[in-house]
C-alpha cells in the first residue's frame, strides 16, 4: 500500500490544505509534503494523526498476496499473444516482434516476455537475449536494421551502424526504436531457462517466468499466476 497516497487522498477528500492538516496533526508541513509524495516513509502513529485530522481512518483486511493483479491476469489470459503485446504501451508494431521470433535466434525478456506469457505488466522495457552464433545476429539485424534503433548508453543517445557486427560491438545495450520503445539486447554465452509458446505466428522463445517477477513475489504467488496465464 502506498500510504503517502492514502494520506494525500484523505486530505483532498476532506478539502483541506497541507498547512491546515499539518497544524491539526501536530507535524510540519514539510514532513507532510514528503510523506504524501513518497520522499519519506510514514510511521504508523504519524499517519494516524494525519488521518484523524482529515476525519478519516484506515481499516485493513487480509487478502491473497498480490491479489490486486489477479483481475489483470484474468483479462490477459483471455487475449491472444498479439493482443497482450498491445498492452505494452511502447510497442506500436507487434509484427516486428513476430519477425524477431521467426528468426529463432532470440529469447524475449522483460515486458515482451511478460506480455507473451500473460504475466502482469511489471516491466515497461522489453528485450531479448542472443546466443553467440553469427547467423542469429545477422538474422536479427535484418529485422531491426531497417528501423535504425539508437543506443541509450550513458552520454547518449547515440546513432549506431546496424551491420552484422552491431551486437559484437554492443554485447549488452539499451536501445530505442520508434515502433518498439526502449528495449535491451544482450549476448548470453550460457543457456538461460526459457519456455516455448505456441502462438498464431509460430513458436516463441521467452525467458522462464520466475526470472521476470520482483523479489517480493514468492513461489506460491508465481504458481497462482502461472495457473491463470494463457500459453
Amino acid at each position: 500500500m502506498d500510504l503517502g497516497a492514502v494520506l494525500r487522498r484523505a486530505r483532498h477528500e476532506a478539502g483541506l490544505s497541507q498547512a491546515v492538516v499539518a497544524e491539526l496533526a501536530g507535524v510540519t508541513r514539510h514532513s507532510l509534503s514528503r510523506w504524501e509524495n513518497g520522499a519519506r516513509p510514514v510511521r504508523s502513529d504519524d499517519a494516524d494523526r494525519v488521518l484523524a485530522a482529515c476525519e478519516r481512518d484506515v481499516r485493513f483486511r487480509l487478502v491473497d498476496r498480490h491479489a490486486d493483479v489477479d483481475d489483470v491476469l484474468e483479462q490477459l489470459a483471455a487475449l491472444p499473444v498479439a493482443g497482450r503485446l498491445t498492452q505494452v504501451r511502447t510497442v506500436l508494431m507487434p509484427a516486428i516482434l513476430e519477425a524477431l521470433q521467426a528468426t529463432g535466434g532470440v529469447v524475449f525478456t522483460g515486458a515482451w516476455a511478460a506480455a507473451a506469457l500473460g504475466l502482469p505488466p511489471l516491466h515497461q522495457t522489453g528485450g531479448f537475449l542472443l546466443g553467440p552464433a553469427a547467423a542469429d545476429h545477422q538474422a536479427v539485424v535484418a529485422v531491426l536494421g531497417r528501423w535504425n534503433p539508437i543506443s541509450l548508453a550513458p552520454g547518449g543517445p547515440w546513432s549506431v551502424t546496424w551491420n552484422d557486427q552491431v551486437f559484437a560491438r554492443h554485447p549488452s545495450e539499451r536501445w530505442h526504436a520508434a515502433l518498439l520503445g526502449e528495449f535491451m539486447s544482450e549476448i548470453a554465452s550460457d543457456p538461460v531457462p526459457e519456455l516455448r509458446l505456441a502462438t498464431g505466428s509460430g513458436p516463441w522463445r521467452v525467458i522462464e517466468p520466475s526470472l521476470l517477477v520482483p523479489e517480493d513475489v514468492d513461489q506460491l504467488v508465481l504458481d497462482r499466476w502461472r495457473a491463470r496465464r494463457a500459453t
